[in-house]
């Protein structure tokens, strides 16, 4: 799960760059977190989860940090 380190960040949209391990393999990309975004927001990530014979989803809860 990664944070949005400030409010304005939230409320004006952003590029975040996140980690995350998909399966035994470690991954790095960016998320396009979206203007006006809530705290408890899940962000769908399509064919980015664990790989099988369809990949599955990556979820994103998002967290704001005051």
């Amino acid at each position: 799960m990664k944070s949005i380190s400030l409010r304005e960040e939230a409320v004006s949209g952003v590029d975040k760059k996140i980690k995350y391990k998909r399966g035994r393999e470690k991954k790095k990309l960016i998320v396009s977190v979206p203007p006006g975004v809530t705290r408890g927001t899940r962000i769908r990530l399509r064919g980015m989860g664990l790989e099988g014979k369809t990949p599955g989803d990556l979820f994103i809860n998002v967290r704001i940090k005051s």
